[in-house]
């Protein structure tokens, strides 16, 4: 709750310019990312090579986690974030450009997804960071959850923008990409306020600071505990995610612009969860969101055997992904409260490397599992990781004294 006398954080013109720039960024990612296994299976017409293009997209994320948290504690976040966002854009252009010429590979797609995901692991640490210091503590988990609905919004928006761009031209949905990180750019160039406190100036010393970025993680009960269910939900979720996609396009004959919309049912799911979170928060303890978030995935997920159309299939999946802002707002407050602003980067890096690295693994699984043992199985093997997840939730004793008397 917002200190009396404090101004709203709608007036907070640095932390307003900082979430509208991402907005755009992160719509042109939603927008893409519908594009990719959607050009992936226009070109090779397989789940396999679509789950392994995903996979590869978060390999950075796994490779360059760690050392990337120490790299945003020891550098001028501001210009790291404009440096990265313009790395994208460049990466996305060249893509345009051997769409435009039908040079296009399936090597290339990989190499690009990569690209654009190394930048994207330096950015995400360093932007967790600024926000801590561009609004009060008090302000603190509005922020967050106003980050949150924002992928939501892009959610919503993305993926019938991308269905409908690709529909039209290939590369279309990579252009709008290009241009969407070119402004995210610009509104970091105004912002003026520092986004960090002070920045660091002693040598650097990567190995043994990205193991007290991680030695500081899992000394913390609860922060170990949330990391290792945050990334056995996001092997799920995101593995569910790219399975939707091929089970539309491949059994339910779904046309780009169905698969689309089906994301666009999916992201109002989530978007409403977001704009509900305050309202979440005030009616419901912190323990009971957790629970609830994991335990309705885990009956959700099963139901996606019993659609017959792609937008049934969105349907369900909104119901799920309305829990998912709640989840993440009240994880993430009290994670980024426990974390000296000096350990930030490298504590937050930490944390991501689990969490990107399960998402890598879910997408590769989902490619797998629908290439060669189908749609049931596939939906099978992720409801019993979530159900466990539900579980862990239930009965973890660092949960329960975090978040039950909050």
């Amino acid at each position: 709750m917002a200190n009396p006398g404090e101004p709203p954080l709608s007036r907070n013109r640095e932390f307003t310019l900082l979430w509208s720039g991402q907005v755009l960024s992160v719509l042109g990612t939603r927008v893409s990312w519908v594009a990719y296994p959607l050009l992936v299976l226009s070109l090779t017409h397989s789940p396999i090579k679509t789950g392994v293009v995903s996979f590869a997209t978060w390999i950075p994320a796994v490779v360059l986690g760690l050392p990337s948290g120490v790299i945003v504690d020891r550098w001028d976040r501001r210009k790291l974030m404009i440096a990265c966002e313009s790395g994208r854009a460049d990466a996305c252009g060249g893509l345009v450009a051997t769409l435009a010429t039908g040079t296009i590979t399936y090597g290339q797609i990989i190499a690009v997804s990569v690209i654009e995901r190394s930048f994207a692991t330096l950015f995400d640490p360093a932007e967790v960071g600024a926000v801590r210091n561009l609004v009060t503590q008090s302000q603190l988990t509005t922020a967050l959850a106003r980050n949150e609905s924002r992928q939501y919004v892009a959610f919503l928006l993305g993926p019938p923008l991308g269905g409908a761009l690709f529909g039209i031209a290939r590369l279309l949905p990579f252009l709008f990409d290009a241009l969407s990180y070119s402004a995210s750019v610009l509104a970091l160039l105004l912002i003026k306020r520092p986004f960090q406190t002070d920045v660091q100036r002693e040598r650097m010393n990567l190995v043994p600071e990205m193991r007290e970025g991680f030695i500081y993680m899992w000394h913390q009960p609860f922060l170990r505990t949330t990391t290792l269910l945050g990334a056995a939900a996001d092997f799920v979720t995101n593995g569910i995610g790219l399975a939707t996609i091929i089970i539309a396009k491949q059994s339910l004959h779904a046309t780009p612009t169905d698969v689309g919309g089906m994301l666009a049912i999916a992201g109002a799911g989530g978007l409403i969860g977001s704009l509900a979170t305050p309202l979440i928060r005030l009616k419901l303890s912190p323990r009971l969101v957790v629970v609830g978030a994991t335990t309705c995935w885990a009956l959700v997920i099963p139901t996606f055997l019993l659609t017959t159309n792609a937008y049934t299939l969105g349907a369900l999946l909104a119901v799920a992904l309305a829990t998912a802002p709640p989840w993440n707002a009240v994880i993430s407050t009290y994670r980024i409260a426990l974390i000296p602003d000096h350990f930030q980067g490298r504590v937050e890096s930490a944390h991501s490397l689990f969490s990107l690295g399960a998402i890598a693994l879910g997408t590769l699984m989902a490619g797998l599992l629908l290439g060669t043992l189908g749609r049931a199985s596939t939906v099978g093997v992720f409801t019993m990781v979530m159900a466990g997840v539900a579980a862990v939730s239930i009965w973890s004793p660092s949960i329960r004294r975090c978040l039950a008397d909050s």
